[in-house]
This record gives structure tokens, C-alpha cells and sequence, in this order.
């Protein structure tokens, strides 16, 4: 008598499922890996362009005794100008000046550190005193992070806030819910990556050539380049 059976060398519908299943989980994490490793190049990107800003500005000012204003999409809001990198005056690729989702990166100065002028005489006088005797001695400010005091009446005027640099890190926020006239809302700028420096920390840390101190803290050292600088 013939045996009519014959083995089932198939997949069930369970086989099936639960590899389906697997492969399921495999491609989240996967795909959950990806996005992270992504979020983190794009974030290191945009600090190093960050960088590159702030090395930038610090060369203009040694070259002008000034800061750059925004872009011609800058407001002047509050002894403050708001706006994007200008990017052809401090001789930067279009590309620096976005951050690693590319957009804009938003650039606010204290006003009154754009408009000192260049002392030098013909004389002979040094840079260090030139810088000293314009820039260097800028003491009331507007710009600030909300969760900084009121800079006007600070005892150590080396520490107002020249610039504040801005990425969205990806968010759809416009400049009006980022800051309430000079002051940086902390609140809303966590969302992204928002970094601030000091006048002086620019200039020792990246200009490395800082203002002349004066009275008690005359022998104090150079900033280092954190001082001054949050980055979220």
C-alpha cells in the first residue's frame, strides 16, 4: 500500500507573522538608530559653524573696532539688532552660516557694539589701546537671556553680552517668539540651540586679544572660551 503523505515544507501563517513581526522590530530600532545618530551630526554641525561665527566676528572686530549688524533682514528691536549672520561681510560661505538642518542661523548683537569707531591715529597708537578706548569700553547693554539680570548696573561690565547665536535644531520658530525686544526668552530658545558670549570672552577666546582690564580686576586672566557661552 502506497503512503500517500508528503511532508509540509512550507511556512505556516504563524512562521510567517512572527517573522514579519521581527523584521517589524528590527527596522524601528533601525530606523530609531538612524534618526538619533542623524540628530547628533546635525547638532555637532551647527556648534561647529556656531564656532566658526564666533572666530569670524572676533576677526571683524579686530579689523574694525566693531561687530557686523544682521543681515538687511535685520529689526532693531531695544538697543538690540535681530536677524540672520551677514555672512559676506565677515567673508563666510553662504552654507556657515545655516546650521545643520539647513536653516538660517539667527544672529543678534547689542547695538551699541556696532557702532564704535575706529580711534587708531596716525600717530602710532596700538590696536590694544584702540580696542580699549572704543569697544572695550562699552558698558551699558540691552542684550541678555531672560534668566541673566538686568545688564545696565552690572559690576563687571566685561561680561554683557555682545551676541547671541540661534538654531531652531529643526523647530518652526520666528524671531518674535524668540525674543521679547533685547531679551533672549529662555524658555522658548531650549527648543533649540541658543549660545551667548560675553564682549570680552570674544575677544581673549577667539579674538585672542582681550580688553585691558581695569582697578581690581586688572590681574584677573583671560576668559576661557565656555565662560560666557551656554549651549542647550
Amino acid at each position: 500500500m502506497r503512503n500517500h503523505s508528503r511532508k509540509n515544507t512550507g511556512f505556516s501563517l504563524l512562521e510567517v507573522a512572527i517573522a514579519l513581526m521581527v523584521l517589524g522590530v528590527l527596522s524601528t530600532v533601525l530606523l530609531e538608530s538612524t534618526l538619533i545618530i542623524q540628530k547628533r551630526m546635525q547638532m555637532h554641525t551647527t556648534q561647529e559653524r556656531m564656532e566658526m561665527i564666533l572666530a569670524s566676528l572676533a576677526a571683524y572686530t579686530l579689523r574694525h573696532s566693531r561687530l557686523p549688524a544682521p543681515d538687511k533682514s535685520a529689526v532693531q528691536d531695544e538697543n538690540a539688532y535681530i536677524g540672520t549672520v551677514p555672512y559676506e561681510e565677515l567673508g563666510l560661505a553662504p552654507y556657515m552660516v545655516r546650521d545643520g538642518w539647513n536653516q538660517p542661523i539667527i544672529y543678534a548683537v547689542e547695538e551699541s557694539l556696532t557702532k564704535t569707531t575706529r580711534l587708531m591715529s596716525a600717530q602710532g597708537e596700538s590696536l590694544q589701546e584702540d580696542l580699549k578706548q572704543a569697544f572695550c569700553n562699552i558698558t551699558k547693554t540691552s542684550l541678555r537671556p531672560s534668566t541673566t539680570a538686568e545688564m545696565s548696573h552690572v559690576e563687571d561690565p566685561s561680561r554683557v553680552v555682545a551676541v547671541v547665536l540661534y538654531s531652531s535644531a529643526g523647530n518652526s520658530l520666528c524671531i518674535e517668539e524668540l525674543f521679547n525686544g533685547a531679551v533672549l526668552k529662555m524658555d522658548t530658545a531650549q527648543k533649540g540651540i541658543v549660545r551667548w558670549i560675553s564682549r570680552d570672552v570674544l575677544m581673549a577666546a577667539y579674538g585672542h586679544l582681550p580688553c585691558q582690564q581695569t582697578g581690581g580686576d586688572a590681574e584677573r586672566p583671560p576668559a576661557s572660551p565656555s565662560d560666557g557661552t551656554r549651549v542647550f
